[in-house]
């Protein structure tokens, strides 16, 4: 009877154990979130120019389009192929400006994270939309070196969006006190090998420092005046929970590089 007990004792410890290890494992993921959310919004409210940009672009098309429908629906007799040009033109304007507007609302939003699949060059291209006008306003060219025909990897669109984010910021301010040109950033995606994706943002700016080097992944550390150091840190989290890896190098002739890998679906 007294080992019947124990047993059954040693079964309620192990199960008290394994509850209380699912909890912490679900604080932590909640609030490996809050980080990730907060540094969404404080990467995107450094971005309000751009944003702004963006979003301006279609609706100064809506306006133009609709000056030229009215314009032409006013002729005598009223011309009605270019009248019907112009509000096709006015609808595909509309449509880019709610595509643009969700897209930001997705970064801004407080989210559970969704598994899906992903196409990255197409994550790329967004991101880059974000951040064009920051780089014209720096004086810094921006290009992308995309790998053609990439198997889409398994994961959460706006998290992978949040990472190369990050990382092109993270240049940019890099290389904004700089005066030496050329002053570019250049984003790339391979297909290395049959098993993952390779993603790497490389700068010209004045590349990683020996001693903080081994400090760049580290939670609160950071070289901006007002940084909260947990951009890159955040970062690699991300890149972590999807199966991959993300770490920093120096960059040819001068400047540095991040690379992230991320695994490829396995029904591909």
């Amino acid at each position: 009877i007294l080992r019947w007990c124990n047993l059954i004792t040693d079964i309620q410890d192990r199960k008290e154990a394994e509850e209380k290890l699912r909890q912490t494992e679900e604080d932590l993921r909640k609030t490996q979130s809050e980080f990730a959310h907060v540094n969404r919004v404080m990467t995107m409210g450094e971005l309000t120019a751009s944003i702004a940009h963006e979003v301006n672009q279609p609706l100064a098309a809506i306006v133009s389009s609709g000056d030229s429908c009215a314009a032409w629906l006013a002729h005598e007799p009223p011309n009605l192929d270019k009248a019907r040009a112009a509000a096709s033109r006015i609808v595909q304007a509309a449509t880019q400006a709610s595509e643009i507007v969700l897209r930001i609302r997705g970064l801004f939003q407080k989210r559970s994270s969704i598994a899906e699949a992903v196409d990255v060059n197409e994550v790329i291209e967004e991101t880059i939309a974000f951040v064009d006008r920051e780089a014209q306003l720096k004086n810094i060219s921006l290009r992308t070196e995309l790998a053609v025909g990439l198997p889409s990897v398994h994961g959460d669109r706006v998290q992978l969006q949040q990472v190369i984010l990050n990382l092109m910021m993270n240049g940019l301010e890099a290389m904004a006190a700089l005066d030496s040109d050329p002053r570019s950033l250049v984003l790339r995606s391979a297909f290395p090998n049959q098993r993952e994706l390779l993603v790497s943002v490389a700068d010209t700016g004045p590349g990683i420092d020996r001693e903080q080097a081994s400090r760049l992944f580290t939670p609160f550390f950071t070289t901006k005046a007002h940084g909260i150091g947990m951009g890159l840190r955040i970062s690699r989290s991300i890149i972590e929970t999807h199966g991959g890896l993300l770490w920093a190098e120096k960059n040819e002739p001068h400047g540095a590089v991040f690379h992230f890998t991320l695994p490829i679906k396995s029904d591909q």
